[in-house]
């Protein structure tokens, strides 16, 4: 609710992050391969085309699309499989997740993006939500210029597709330099302990913070930490909201009733089970949450460091490196193209709006505009064929190298 009121006062702002885009995908895999395993369902990813090393967007609503489209395929599906895709051309990814699942009626497919609306079939199980989810994605995909459509499946099930325009960014290979890499932080040895009943992640947790010079306690479960914080006290916890018997979440009101202050970070395997406590309800009758903050599995290493650097608050050292070149704009480049036909050519009104969304990447605006130049007939079928032309291959270069040569 909070992002849909921030979206509708518009107030949500889109960041131009510098991120991985391979990096993020294999992240979400590895995350949904795990839930959809422990469901039965085979989970497959297909990258159709080379991802770009580096890509310019809002790597937290992009990830948020993905989660949302992901989890509800998983959720909706009760056999069979789920398969996410993704190709890259003319700037623009086109990512698809696709399931076997209930399916949607095509007559319930607008209803689905409404908020609190959900779609039960007959003989189809009752699954747990609040059906927000497709609300926020669909508003988010269209604050990024991009679009979404949904298709049902022959065999059952549906396809979600979504269009966002995420720039590659690029360096020569001369001038490409590692990040900026910490080795350790000033003053005395700080203690964590990880609450977890998965050995490999609190063993993972103590590789990765070991060589900073943390010093990493691991315990399998709540009553294992409730024993153990009588004889020490850590630095922070990390605590995994699901384990059996009392959950993180209980356990940290535990902590909190037996007055201990040091910092408690909240580790979950699901996005949509947290939020940030800042970002929690507005009611302010509810009492806030019991943690400082929270990380999704699996963790990676900058946002775990960034998290204990903030709640530490520790200075940290670093190797000494060279100054990093700001990253340059890969320009657009437009192939030759046909020229269209020049017999009835719109107003110059609509090719400036068609050229404008276009070099933004708004596919979604784009296609809407097409429509209205249809239906008010200010041009040609042929000439609108050949702009659907380009939409339909994603070819938003060729579609304004293509327009500029009518004027």
């Amino acid at each position: 609710m909070l992002d849909i009121s921030k979206i509708e006062a518009g107030r949500l702002e889109i960041q131009k992050d510098v991120f991985s885009l391979n990096a993020m995908m294999n992240q979400i895999v590895d995350m949904f391969h795990l839930q959809a395993q422990e469901k039965g369902l085979n989970f497959n990813y297909q990258r159709t085309t080379p991802l770009p090393d580096l890509v310019q967007g809002d790597e937290k609503r992009v990830r948020q699309i993905l989660i949302n489209l992901l989890s509800n395929a998983v959720k909706f599906t009760p056999q069979g499989e789920v398969e996410l895709s993704i190709r890259y051309r003319n700037q623009v990814a086109e990512i698809r997740v696709r399931d076997t699942g209930v399916g949607i009626p095509e007559n319930e497919i607008e209803r689905i993006f409404k908020p609190f609306e959900r779609i039960r079939l007959p003989g189809t199980p009752v699954v747990s939500g609040t059906g927000l989810g497709l609300t926020i994605t669909k508003l988010l995909v269209d604050i990024m210029g991009g679009d979404l459509t949904v298709t049902p499946n022959a065999n059952g099930g549906v396809t979600f597709s979504v269009w966002l325009m995420l720039a590659r960014v690029f360096q020569r290979q001369s001038e490409v330099i590692k990040a900026k890499r910490i080795y350790g932080y000033e003053g005395r040895k700080r203690t964590l302990l990880v609450v977890d009943d998965d050995a490999a992640h609190r063993g993972l947790m103590h590789d990765l913070l070991s060589p900073l010079d943390f010093v990493v306690v691991e315990v399998p479960d709540a009553e294992a930490c409730l024993n153990v914080i009588k004889t020490f006290s850590p630095d922070i916890f990390l605590i995994d909201r699901r384990m059996p018997g009392m959950d993180g979440p209980q356990l940290a009101n535990v902590l909190r009733e037996m007055n201990v202050q040091q910092p408690i970070i909240m580790v979950s395997a699901n996005a949509s089970e947290d939020v940030p406590p800042a970002e929690s309800s507005s009611d302010h009758t509810e009492s806030p949450p019991s943690y400082d903050d929270y990380l999704i599995k699996p963790v990676r290493l900058d946002s775990l460091v960034e998290k204990l650097g903030q709640h530490l608050n520790l200075t940290w050292r670093y190797e000494p490196k060279p100054v990093e070149p700001a990253p340059q704009m890969e320009r657009a480049r437009l192939p030759n193209d046909e020229l269209l036909p020049s017999r009835e050519l719109p107003d110059d009104e609509f090719l400036d709006e068609l050229i404008g969304w276009a070099e933004v990447g708004a596919l979604g605006k784009v296609r809407d505009l097409i429509n209205r130049m249809e239906i008010q007939k200010v041009t040609s079928p042929e000439m609108l064929q050949h702009f659907r032309h380009h939409v339909d291959h994603v070819n938003l270069d060729g579609l304004i190298n293509a327009v500029r040569a009518l004027r």
